[in-house]
């Protein structure tokens, strides 16, 4: 009792629950939340709350807004996951792999529930001597002088040496006649004169002259033989057979 005989009572304070959490909004709360009472703020796109904010005698248990995780268990295009997994905290980052012939961007990393994934680039080709190789690596079955172009899964081999064809410059065309004495098929030319029938295809040592007009030989047609005698007046040696008469040699 007071002095005047009356009851005297303490009411608990109310608390100034006004204030939005970080990344969120006030929701229902006021500046005058009872004590004992309870109120709802809100969270930003990307951002969980925690609860409901509540009041005890003027003290105030604010509710907080956290940022949302990201699911990185996707392995990206070909790669593989890593060590990224479904529950990647806001703020760090993992890192996926790449499979042969292509390079990762970088890390995948996490912003407020908001995934900014690593890709895989394809690399670019490189030729190979083995008949295997068809670029689903970076390497690309490519020979005879072609140049490999392209990028990882889309591998070409263009530009080949001189008698050649196909996708990795494989194919051997066939021989053809030049009169040029160097020439010895490797591009698919070969010296071949004097009446020759130029066989085989391009690579050295697979050309053939054969053939040759009578009164020639050797690889080529190149070789005059050695003349005979023939009684044959229009017989002007061109073919080897020379008109020689009455003894003579």
């Amino acid at each position: 009792d007071d002095a005047s005989g009356s009851d005297t009572t303490c009411t608990a304070n109310p608390c100034d629950a006004s204030a939005a959490p970080t990344n969120g909004g006030v929701g229902d709360c006021t500046n005058s939340l009872a004590s004992g009472s309870t109120c709802q703020p809100t969270c930003n796109s990307g951002y969980t709350v925690s609860g409901t904010s509540s009041c005890s005698a003027g003290t105030l248990t604010a509710a907080t807004c956290s940022a949302n995780p990201c699911d990185a268990s996707a392995a990206p295009t070909n790669g593989g996951v890593g060590d990224c997994t479904n529950s990647l905290a806001s703020g760090s980052t993992c890192q996926p792999t790449c499979n042969s012939g292509y390079t990762v961007s970088g890390t995948s990393s996490c912003s407020a529930g908001t995934l900014t994934a690593a890709t895989c680039a394809a690399n670019s080709c490189t030729a190979s001597s083995l008949s295997t190789k068809d670029g689903s690596d970076g390497k690309f079955y490519c020979i005879n002088g072609g140049t490999v172009g392209g990028t990882t899964g889309s591998c070409t081999c263009t530009s080949c040496t001189e008698g050649y064809g196909g996708a990795s410059c494989e194919t051997a065309g066939a021989c053809s006649t030049s009169t040029d004495p160097s020439k010895n098929g490797a591009d698919g030319s070969f010296y071949c004169i004097n009446g020759g029938t130029v066989g085989g295809t391009a690579g050295s040592g697979s050309c053939t002259c054969t053939s040759c007009n009578s009164g020639y030989e050797g690889s080529s047609c190149q070789t005059a033989s050695a003349c005979t005698v023939s009684a044959v007046s229009t017989k002007d040696g061109s073919d080897g057979q020379f008109y020689c008469i009455n003894g003579g040699t």
